[in-house]
């Protein structure tokens, strides 16, 4: 009898055993998988509200000050979203964020004037650039980012001069560099060691994407890929950047980036276009899944077609281009699979939650070229590449998407 019990307890604690191993396990992959969504990308600190500014009628030079006030503003508390475009306004209302329109000024710039009238006492310091030649604009995007301050043209800064009562230091950046290399050296030894080495753009100023370049930190310039080469590589050489850093933005040279950054472990997310990108990284990390695919039985003689929507490793792709696509109505009415970029799962969970809800049984999200950043295999480091495969698939897996296509890789392959 005392036999037979000692057995069942022996039993039952067994199973306990197997059972907190279970749960153990289990907690282990959850973690893994939550851990696998961050982080890649500087966040900004989430706000109770954001206010909201319209800056589609302002002028180039207006915008691109809008949008780097933005970033600034957005690296204590994700407070600001611009509107540029209707499509900015639905996804806004989509996230579920409570915001607030500030009375609108009348006049030309309307937006940046309503934003600055709102925001001038967190301005430390003016940094004035010019356009042309445009280097300074990149070198004053820098500075203004670490000391607090905002970027403007003259033009632009003489109208708000004349109308806000501002008290505070400026400084000229016009013509205090020769060549464009002597300006981004000078940015290499003063500004690099305060740049973030989580991302480094490449970017034409003139682009929504300055809001995230700023709110992050990163080096930011404009470079041709060929001809400047040396200059790009002596930036990408920078102690910090390696596998999980993000080339931003989009190379002179296109899809040839590639080629410079990969050999330093650096792979593409394409985000030229991308808007609000400050205000989008506040909102918490999350991990997917998607119910598996179903096989179909081939018939004999019947031609089959996979058909992809791309270039959704790009993420102005998928918060522009693709999201039009999926608000027509004869989407779902056959199988298509749609590209999407990994990296929302932390850059901007709200866009990938939309994907997600509006999927069809027809729908399938991919992961675009080639995973969790655009790399070409053939270029990247083969002595990081280990290191890169690992990250591309935690990613994968924490964004639910289960096929991804490769890209450039030499033959025979591993």
């Amino acid at each position: 009898m005392q036999e037979t019990v000692r057995r069942k307890v022996g039993r039952m604690a067994a199973a306990m055993s197997e059972l907190l191993l279970i749960l153990v396990l289990g907690m282990f992959l959850d973690v893994r998988l939550a851990l696998a969504a961050s982080g890649m990308f500087p966040k900004m600190p989430p706000a109770p509200k954001v206010f909201v500014f319209t800056i589609s009628d302002d002028s180039g030079d207006a915008k691109v000050t809008a949008r780097a006030l933005q970033g600034m503003i957005n690296q204590q508390s994700a407070e600001v979203y611009l509107i540029t475009n209707p499509w900015d306004w639905e996804q806004l209302k989509a996230s579920g964020k409570p915001f607030e329109v500030p009375e609108p000024l009348t006049g030309p710039d309307s937006g940046l004037r309503t934003l600055f009238q709102k925001y001038q006492s967190r301005v430390k310091k003016v940094f004035v650039y010019e356009n042309v030649p445009d280097w300074s604009g990149y070198v004053a995007l820098m500075a203004a980012a670490q000391q607090g301050g905002m970027v403007v043209t003259e033009p632009v800064w003489h109208h708000l001069a004349s109308e806000f009562d501002w008290k505070g230091p400026v400084e000229n950046l016009q013509r205090k560099w020769e060549t464009k290399l002597d300006a981004y050296d000078w940015a290499l030894v003063h500004l690099m060691p305060g740049c973030n080495k989580q991302v480094v753009f490449a970017s034409w100023i003139q682009l929504p994407l300055d809001d995230y370049m700023a709110a992050s930190k990163g080096f930011c310039f404009e470079l041709d890929f060929n001809a400047e080469r040396a200059e790009v590589q002596r930036i990408f050489r920078t102690q910090g950047y390696g596998v999980g850093t993000s080339l931003m933005g989009y190379a002179n040279t296109g899809d040839l980036a590639n080629i410079v950054a990969n050999p330093f472990g650096i792979g593409y997310v394409v985000s030229d276009w991308y808007a609000n990108g400050s205000f989008w990284s506040s909102f918490p990390n999350k991990t997917y899944t998607q119910s598996p695919g179903r096989a179909i039985a081939a018939q004999p003689g019947k031609v089959y077609a996979s058909i992809m929507w791309s270039d959704g490793d790009n993420i102005q792709f998928d918060q522009i281009a693709l999201y039009k696509f999926w608000h027509d109505p004869a989407r779902g009415q056959i199988p298509v699979a749609t590209t999407m970029g990994t990296t929302l799962q932390e850059l901007n969970s709200p866009l990938l939650d939309w994907y997600y809800s509006n999927a069809t049984t027809n729908d399938e999200l991919v992961a675009g070229a080639t995973g969790v950043q655009f790399i070409h295999i053939r270029d990247c480091n083969t002595g990081l590449f280990p290191a890169w495969c690992k990250l591309n698939r935690d990613w994968l897996d924490g964004a639910g998407f289960p096929s991804v296509y490769m890209w450039l890789m030499p033959w025979p392959t591993a």
